[in-house]
């Protein structure tokens, strides 16, 4: 039965996805290129599927121990010989489908059943019911050792949601069993756990509601380039040719989210360079700098040049935009993505290990001159803010990681801040939550920098008229998936003294 076939597939590629340290989705992409025989409904279910269960991987691995350690069922699943995969991690996947069917916890992930044909679903219009044949007949499992199954998964599941959820005192959160289940029933590890608990004054109603926003789905976001002038009602009819709306976010003023998941590569709207997939926040981070049409920028850590856009976007594409990066594969996008977007004021060079830029040209009298109106470092991180896009980040970054990290950000501002001219603009961004690679690594930076001082984000953003009652003078910004809807991004603005 197909069902069978995606279970397995996806179970296949959980296993892949634990050993992996390449991001997520790109690891998918490449399992999926040799899976010749699915179809786009196929690859739609399976991908689905696997982000709900590397989502919750804690909770879920945990479940399945427990069913195999009271059970014997890993001896049903040696009678099949079609099935490729490890048997915890099928049993993982086969836990994923029956909470989506039968806990109201995970209803919102119904809709991946609606890539099932309808042949499948005639099946049985009970999709809880289809699950549960589909694993019965093919693991030849009695009735009881079925219902068994699902009482043992709904039982400890119960158990513990029930331990916690009922309680708002934070002297609870000094008790280590406490602790281990919100860590389950969360999936995020106690460490990251206890560092944003300190962050948010012990605050468990903001935490609770920050690590379940990180088990749903991101939202698809494009910008919309504005010096291409194309009107959003042309796009709007471009996008309902292949069934797909447009919402406008609450903040950026060129953000949309798109209702459903369309591949954009050869999409005549992003072709074109008329749309660009960015984050709403990571939008946010062009606007914080405001750069006047007439500025040279510095974007020290350019990657691909996402920002870089934006930058020559506000620009009218009458500035100039040094963008510097290691990775000469990411940075060689910049020139097609620019030319699509009839941008012509970047120009992108490779950086060596000393973080020195190999410039040939006239551009170098503003490294020289320490001339730059602005500087923006988007930090490497750990993109703790993004696990809703690469949930096995969460259980791959370490304390020491961070602390790596933490060090080579300072170093990194520290480095570029100086070809910032008087007045001048210095924004520093990441796209984590993790205080030690933001607010300390700001703080640690002004306190040993006397020639800086902190420039509310209020001056940018009121430029562009972007409404944020909470900002009010702050000078940093920590975005949330579970108050924004974005992803989680930090934001430093920053001033050289005249």
């Amino acid at each position: 039965m197909r069902l069978l076939g995606l279970i397995d597939n996806t179970a296949l590629l959980l296993s892949i996805a634990k050993r992996n340290p390449a991001p997520t989705d790109k690891v998918a992409a490449e399992f999926l290129k040799t899976k010749r025989s699915l179809g786009s409904n196929d690859r739609r279910f399976v991908l689905d599927v696997l982000f709900v269960t590397l989502r919750n991987l804690t909770l879920l691995e945990h479940l399945t121990e427990r069913l195999i350690r009271n059970s014997n069922l890993p001896n049903y699943f040696s009678k099949n010989e079609s099935i490729q995969s490890k048997v915890e991690d099928i049993i993982t996947i086969i836990n994923t489908l029956f909470l989506i069917t039968s806990n109201s916890d995970f209803h919102q992930y119904s809709n991946i059943f609606e890539y099932l044909n309808q042949k499948e679903k005639s099946f049985n219009t009970d999709i809880n019911k289809l699950v549960s044949e589909v694993v019965q007949h093919t693991f030849y499992l009695t009735n009881d050792i079925l219902t068994y199954w699902k009482k043992n998964l709904s039982f400890h599941y119960e158990l513990i949601k029930n331990s916690f959820l009922n309680t708002n005192n934070t002297d609870t959160l000094l008790d280590v069993n406490y602790l281990k289940n919100i860590e389950l029933y969360y999936s995020f590890p106690e460490w990251i756990m206890n560092e944003l608990l300190i962050k948010n004054d012990k605050n468990f109603d903001f935490f609770s509601k920050l690590a379940f926003s990180f088990t749903q789905n991101a939202p698809i976001t494009i910008r919309i380039n504005q010096h291409k002038n194309i009107s959003v009602h042309y796009i709007e009819e471009e996008l309902s040719k292949n069934n797909v709306t447009l919402e406008k976010c609450k903040l950026s003023p060129v953000a949309y989210n798109l209702s459903k998941r369309l591949f954009l590569n050869d999409n005549p709207l992003y072709k074109n360079g008329i749309i660009e997939i960015q984050d709403e926040a990571s939008q946010l981070v062009s606007y914080a700098l405001a750069p006047d049409e007439d500025w040279v920028v510095l974007d020290a850590c350019a990657g691909a040049g996402g920002k870089s856009l934006h930058l020559a976007d506000l620009q009218n594409n009458k500035g100039k935009i040094i963008a510097l990066d290691k990775e000469y594969n990411r940075l060689k996008e910049i020139p097609k993505r620019a030319r699509n977007a009839n941008i012509s004021t970047i120009f992108p060079y490779l950086i060596d290990k000393s973080n020195n830029p190999r410039i040939a040209d006239e551009n170098i009298k503003f490294f020289r001159n320490r001339s730059f109106d602005a500087v923006l470092i988007d930090a490497p991180c750990s993109g703790m803010g993004t696990l809703r896009r690469d949930p096995m980040k969460k259980y791959r970054t370490t304390p020491r990681l961070i602390e790596k990290l933490s060090e080579i950000q300072y170093r990194i501002l520290k480095h570029y801040s100086q070809f910032l001219r008087k007045g001048g603009v210095l924004v520093y961004a990441t796209c984590s939550i993790m205080p030690r690679e933001n607010e300390i690594v700001v703080e640690r930076f002004l306190a040993e920098h006397s020639e800086f001082a902190p420039s509310p984000i209020a001056e940018g953003f009121s430029k562009h008229r972007i409404p944020l009652p909470d900002l009010k003078d702050r000078f940093y910004y920590t975005f949330y998936p579970h108050i924004h809807n974005t992803d989680g991004f930090f934001i430093a603005r920053m001033t050289r003294k005249m």
